[in-house]
């Protein structure tokens, strides 16, 4: 199933072609109307052990999640990072005088108050 899935998706090397001294692989994958919907991907034929060929959502349940672009890792410990422009969304007190003039920690507390506020799943723990 796994195979199916990773052919259909990312493709799979069928070959190569050689120009000159140059060699390309060729790469084979489904139709992009097969593969970049979730509804696409549910109606992948996958078959099984005895040759019996059914839906792939008939085997698997299949969502669409927001999740982090990338998955990092410190001390065994996934973590995201979350970075943000502050001269364009911070709401900046007028208090604190001239935005360059600002102290470094300052601005922390300003990006630290924003980022508290924003939605994490549950999963997710701060720091």
């Amino acid at each position: 199933m796994q195979d199916v899935i990773s052919s259909a998706v990312g493709g799979v090397s069928a070959g190569q072609v050689f120009e000159g001294i140059r060699r390309f692989d060729i790469w084979v994958r489904y139709r992009a109307e097969d593969r970049n919907t979730l509804e696409a991907l549910r109606n992948l034929i996958i078959t099984g052990p005895e040759g019996i060929k059914v839906p792939l959502a008939q085997i698997a349940t299949l969502e669409e999640i927001i999740g982090p672009r990338q998955i990092t890792r410190e001390n065994n410990q996934r973590f995201i990072s979350i970075q943000a422009s502050h001269f364009n969304f911070i709401e900046y007190p007028a208090s604190l005088g001239r935005r360059s003039d600002c102290p470094r920690d300052q601005w922390t507390k300003l990006i630290c108050s924003c980022i508290r506020g924003l939605y994490c799943p549950v999963w997710y723990c701060s720091g």
